[in-house]
């Protein structure tokens, strides 16, 4: 997914990229994760038909709106 447009659409500009988990500026947070690159092309592979579902809750802000802007993204 592209990050960065994730970051402007739901924190409306205020969050920061977090390498696919929470608590960045925590101490147990592993610094070691690699930041993965936006690649449509690989996740149009990754999805066959196109069609997948996805799970969320509202358990945290930003988790329900994360879903749904990422779903949002997916080309039809």
């Amino acid at each position: 997914m592209d990050r960065e447009a994730m970051v402007r659409t739901v924190t409306l500009g205020y969050g920061e990229i977090a390498d696919d988990a929470l608590g960045r500026h925590q101490s147990w947070y592993d610094t070691t994760l690699p930041r993965r690159a936006h690649d449509p092309d690989q996740a149009k592979k990754l999805l066959p038909g196109g069609q997948f579902a996805v799970r969320t809750s509202d358990y945290e802000y930003g988790t329900l709106e994360s879903a749904t802007a990422c779903f949002d993204a997916v080309p039809k």
